[in-house]
């Protein structure tokens, strides 16, 4: 009897369930029609080619629809030439880039091929590192003897750090060879991001780490800057502590937060910018409450953003320090992303803030070689600047970041500067799409390099990267460059043998204009 019950209400439950039933349009109706057009799988009449060649693709289905089709290359718009029922003809537009060719008819897309547009700017072909780094490059400057230091946050190069890992600064020769004969040993224990090669060869490395080389137990008390010899190895001495002699580094201080930059000046000391609050050194010497054991002391003092280094080190108390209160004075009230030395010592910092010490500024200002604000810099920018770069044969600067205004005067998130820091005459910038600008460098042939995460760039297709003129005009020739996903913390200029410009991109990325890169690569400027 239960069985039957239960049987009842579970057939009831049911058929009330069906009785409610509604039927319902299909949401998939009334949308569009395919219209049976289909890129061939043959490759196109030429594999690449510069803006004006003429260029056939196999295509079928296009004829029905000849009057509303837009052919484009990387989303620049083409002209049709030629056009039957499997086959298309087009001419490569003139500032058309690398990237895939797409058709659109009525709002529907069909993509095509990657199309290769030979510009003014093409791959090094004798680059030799075609796997480079596993992580990113900060800094490569040349060294005294030709070959250059790579530094970073990276353990491996062309895959020779496998077994023995590569920690974050190596050496390589002019042919991208890695030199072997560094004494860098286990390298930094943290991420590097500047380095200040020094007359005599030795080098001043900063960043975010604790130690160098750490087998030698002594030279681990390091705190986010070191001194290497020329040879590579950590420059050292040994000092009597309390109970015993000890190595230690020769380089006597440090911060207790990050350093992002350094300059050095003529007299051999280093100004230091990055995300601390203390200047912090240890003391040796010094022995425990009972006197049997050796008590390391860390001395601070309250310094935040900018400070001096002596050349031993030490703390400069003579660079925008109050003897009264025996702490630094304040820097700025946000934060510090990029920063430039002219030739006559003072620094321009940029960045999003609106005061250095106790004068108003808006995210740049002007600081005298004392530590103390120029008062009579006067530069504005209504939103954050993230990079200044200076270009000594044109003696022109480039500010770029996320502003709209500089001076009181449009300019869209990037601006070319003399050295008054007024706009250059002429100099005028197109609407922005997408996003920001994070690294844009003046080459001496007056080209500015400029990379981000915009879209487009006056109208025209430019995914991550363009090239503009002294005009703030896309460079005619020098656009063709497909997609760039990354992040670039500089652009190195260098000359071939035959005199022609060179380029190194240095950052985060993994392939450049179609071809694979680790986080470096080599580029023709013709």
């Amino acid at each position: 009897m239960k069985k039957l019950l239960v049987f009842i209400l579970f057939a009831s439950a049911a058929f009330a369930c069906r009785r409610d039933e509604q039927i319902f349009e299909n949401p998939y109706e009334g949308g569009k029609q395919p219209l049976g057009i289909k890129f061939l799988d043959e490759p196109p009449s030429v594999p690449a080619g510069e803006p004006g060649a003429m260029v056939s693709f196999k295509v079928k289905g296009l004829l029905p629809y000849k009057s509303r089709l837009v052919f484009s290359f990387n989303g620049q718009p083409a002209e049709v030439t030629e056009l039957d029922s499997t086959h298309v003809s087009v001419k490569v537009p003139e500032l058309a880039s690398t990237g895939n060719v797409q058709i659109v008819v009525d709002d529907q897309a069909f993509y095509g091929p990657v199309f290769n547009v030979l510009g003014k700017i093409e791959n090094d072909i004798t680059f030799r590192a075609n796997v480079g780094t596993n992580g990113p490059i900060s800094k490569m400057p040349e060294l005294p003897d030709g070959r250059f230091l790579l530094i970073g946050n990276f353990t491996n190069y062309e895959n020779k750090g496998a077994v023995t890992p590569l920690n974050r600064i190596i050496v390589i020769s002019r042919n991208e060879e890695l030199d072997r004969t560094m004494l860098f040993g286990k390298g930094a224990y943290g991420p590097l991001s500047d380095v200040v090669v020094q007359p005599n060869g030795k080098m001043l490395v900063a960043g975010n780490f604790s130690g160098f080389d750490r087998h030698f137990w002594g030279v681990k008390r390091m705190f986010n800057v070191c001194r290497l010899n020329a040879n590579g190895s950590p420059d050292t001495t040994v000092v009597q502590s309390f109970t015993k002699k000890d190595t230690v580094p020769v380089w006597k201080g440090g911060t207790d937060g990050s350093i992002a930059r350094l300059f050095q000046d003529a007299n051999g000391r280093t100004v230091a910018i990055g995300d601390f609050n203390y200047f912090v050194q240890k003391r040796y010497g010094v022995g425990t409450a009972d006197g049997l054991k050796d008590s390391l002391v860390t001395d601070s003092v309250e310094v935040s953003q900018m400070l001096r280094f002596n050349s031993d080190g030490s703390l400069d108390s003579t660079y925008h320090y109050d003897l009264l209160l025996h702490k630094g004075r304040p820097a700025t009230n946000g934060y510090i992303s990029d920063a430039v030395m002219q030739p006559d010592g003072k620094l321009i910092i940029v960045g999003r803030f609106s005061r250095y010490d106790d004068m108003q500024v808006s995210n740049i200002a002007r600081i005298n070689p004392d530590g103390s604000p120029d008062r009579t810099f006067t530069a504005t920018a209504d939103d954050a600047v993230q990079r200044i770069t200076y270009n000594a044969v044109t003696k022109q600067y480039v500010l770029a970041g996320i502003f709209n205004n500089y001076n009181k005067t449009r300019f869209n998130k990037i601006v070319l500067v003399d050295e008054s820091f007024n706009p250059v005459a002429g100099f005028a910038t197109g609407m922005l799409e997408g996003g920001g600008i994070n690294q844009a460098t003046q080459l001496s042939n007056g080209l500015i390099f400029v990379t981000g995460f915009f879209s487009r760039y006056d109208n025209v297709q430019r995914n991550g990267i363009m090239v503009l003129d002294a005009r703030g005009k896309l460079a005619a020739g020098y656009n063709a460059i497909g997609k760039f996903y990354g992040f670039l913390s500089g652009v190195v200029e260098s000359r071939a043998l035959n005199g022609d410009m060179r380029i190194t991109l240095l950052g985060s990325f993994n392939s450049f204009n179609g071809q694979s890169a680790g986080n470096f690569t080599r580029l023709l400027v013709k």
